[in-house]
């Protein structure tokens, strides 16, 4: 006998860990996925902030006027 049925058994599957790769990817995509979308957040406020900065200073501008 070439392979030992322990072998065998653990080749075939059992507690291998080359099942979990499907739940590893799915748990990479999700990371990836909130990353790109807290920066698509973070962009979206910086944005609106600096917009209401030049709102502000160009209403101060106006009152000096």
């Amino acid at each position: 006998m070439l392979i030992s049925s322990a072998s065998a058994h653990a080749i075939l599957g059992g507690e291998s860990p080359g099942h979990h790769g499907p739940f590893i990817l799915l748990g990479i995509v999700i990371a990836v996925f909130l990353v790109l979308y807290a920066e698509k957040k973070w962009k979206r406020s910086k944005l609106r902030l600096k917009k209401s900065a030049e709102d502000l200073a160009k209403a101060e501008d106006d009152e000096v006027q």
